[in-house]
């Protein structure tokens, strides 16, 4: 079992990318490698964290500050309440979007400054960053075309939008090559887990 202090893996990419497909696998097969693992969602993970997604997911639209408050807000519940608890008890905590979603959707798509929604990314998570992101990365026409029918609030921003988002986490992904590992979504499914799981075998060898 591993002995090493607690990973936080974190998952990203825009709406249509494979990015929950690819959490959900990779839950699986950590648990099943023998980790004690932790998954968490950003939006929700904790009760005012759910009904902050319900708004901001459902709900009519907002002013960007509104949006981006309110997914501080959810960061922050779920960082002080969860994750703060869960280093030292579990080896890997791994989660469904996280500080990244906000520079890439509210920074360079909704057009909030960058360093002023990365100051507050510290403030609601007392600094606490990420070991590792994963980064599915897809063309947005074909992302598009993934996209289930019943769309959220978030999904239903066109292609131009779309297009902002990925090309904000792409920068990101540039800036700290260190911590993200892109992947490239139009490979099949079983190819993106793979170079995942090989990814990660290499960086935890030493559990």
């Amino acid at each position: 079992m591993p002995t090493r202090a607690t990973v936080l893996i974190t998952f990203e990419g825009p709406d249509g990318s494979g990015k929950t497909t690819q959490f959900t696998e990779a839950v699986g097969y950590l648990k099943t490698s023998g980790f004690k693992v932790l998954p968490i969602r950003e939006p929700g993970g904790t009760p005012a964290g759910e009904a902050i997604r319900t708004v901001l997911l459902h709900e009519a639209n907002m002013v960007a500050k509104t949006e981006l408050l309110l997914f501080m807000a959810a960061r922050a519940e779920n960082y002080h309440t969860v994750i703060k608890n869960a280093f030292g008890e579990y080896d890997i905590i791994i989660s469904d979007r996280s500080i990244d979603s906000s520079v890439a959707y509210q920074g360079f798509a909704r057009g909030i400054p960058v360093e002023e929604i990365k100051w507050l990314n510290r403030f609601s998570t007392s600094g606490i960053t990420p070991d590792v992101t994963y980064l599915m990365d897809l063309e947005t026409p074909l992302a598009a075309l993934r996209m289930k029918d019943d769309l959220d609030r978030m999904e239903q921003e066109g292609l131009a939008f779309q297009e902002k988002v990925r090309q904000g986490f792409l920068q990101l992904a540039r800036e700290e090559p260190e911590r993200f590992v892109v992947i490239d979504g139009n490979l099949p499914v079983d190819e993106c887990s793979r170079a995942i799981r090989e990814d990660m075998n290499r960086r935890f060898s030493e559990f």
